[in-house]
């Protein structure tokens, strides 16, 4: 998941969501998201085959069959210029939300 901040220098918070679907937000010098309106952005992704184990084990394969990505979120949440998804990030109280992700 990623936050991007409106304005003329945005600075975008990023965080990987847990078993339940939630998110703890980082910018890259502190914890949380910068106050105000963000962008959102959200992708969650399954990457299944490719290369499985390493060149000195005896099980390695060097023509393994090719990863295929599966998208466990539609794409379109995943670009800002189609997610729709905005956070309005405050100063004080919690800063909880919540994305309806139908397609």
């Amino acid at each position: 998941m990623a936050f991007v901040e409106a304005g003329e220098s945005p600075i975008p918070s990023y965080g990987l969501t847990d078993a339940q679907g939630v998110a703890k937000m980082k910018t890259s010098y502190a914890d949380g998201a910068v106050v105000g309106t963000h962008q959102v952005t959200i992708t969650k992704t399954q990457t299944e085959g490719g290369p499985m184990a390493d060149q000195d084990s005896p099980d390695y394969n060097p023509d393994p069959p090719p990863a295929v990505v599966k998208h466990l979120v539609p794409q379109k949440y995943g670009l800002k210029a189609t997610s729709g998804l905005t956070a309005d990030v405050k100063d004080s109280g919690p800063n909880e939300f919540e994305f309806d992700l139908t397609d």
